[in-house]
């Protein structure tokens, strides 16, 4: 749990004590969570909000196709996403996307992300074995990662943006997502298409566990 995460629950933890029997320990409760919101600038709104880091990418910069996944997760779930960035002990960087919305909201984005990051992996590793490049499984992965992308749209309704999650980026000097721009060069239309039709032989599964969280598993087809 971050340290904003730790805050928003203490503050949580102190409004339900607010609810007590017992007077005293209410309005103890209520001044200590109203003095905490003051200090940490904190409203109402953000207190719903968790924050659920999904799986690390092993560079700084993100490439198209995971800027397009992570549009997608935050149009589904209302979520915001902020880039923590952090360097290993060889020196290289390697970043964090973390998914700001209400719980159940949180921990899909954020679940649904890893879960495509292990097969975006498996698929870059299938297509470097067959003599692709880098560049040219990029552009595979762009049209592999819209397909998936029309099936999570398929399935999941569009959410408006959280305020909460809304108003803790706006207090955040820190890196998000861009939206994707696609620029596929001539020579490599083909290979994004052929990435689409590889795309629509993910299948989409999904378990709910009450009405209002839903999980969302994406395998490829083997």
């Amino acid at each position: 749990m971050s340290n904003p995460d730790r805050i928003r629950s203490k503050i949580q933890k102190l409004l339900r004590l607010a609810g007590s029997d017992n007077p005293h320990e209410a309005e103890r409760a209520k001044a200590q969570a109203k003095a905490l919101m003051a200090k940490h600038n904190t409203s109402e709104n953000e207190l719903e909000i968790i924050e659920t880091k999904g799986k690390h990418i092993p560079r700084k910069k993100l490439k198209d196709y995971e800027n397009w996944i992570i549009s997608k997760l935050k149009e589904i779930s209302g979520c915001e996403v902020i880039l923590h960035h952090s360097a290993t002990p060889t020196g290289k960087y390697q970043t964090h996307p973390t998914f700001l919305a209400p719980q159940a909201e949180s921990e899909i984005a954020a679940y649904t992300w890893d879960v495509l990051q292990d097969q975006i992996k498996d698929y870059r590793k299938k297509h470097a074995k067959i003599g692709f490049n880098t560049a040219e499984i990029d552009t595979l992965l762009v049209g592999w990662t819209v397909s998936v992308c029309d099936k999570i749209s398929d399935i999941f309704p569009k959410k408006e943006t959280h305020p909460g999650a809304r108003s803790i980026l706006d207090k955040q000097d820190l890196p998000t997502a861009k939206t994707l721009k696609r620029k596929i060069p001539q020579q490599h239309i083909g290979l994004e298409q052929k990435g689409m039709h590889d795309g629509l032989s993910a299948t989409l599964h999904i378990a709910a566990s009450n009405q209002t969280k839903q999980t969302a598993l994406l395998e490829q087809a083997r």
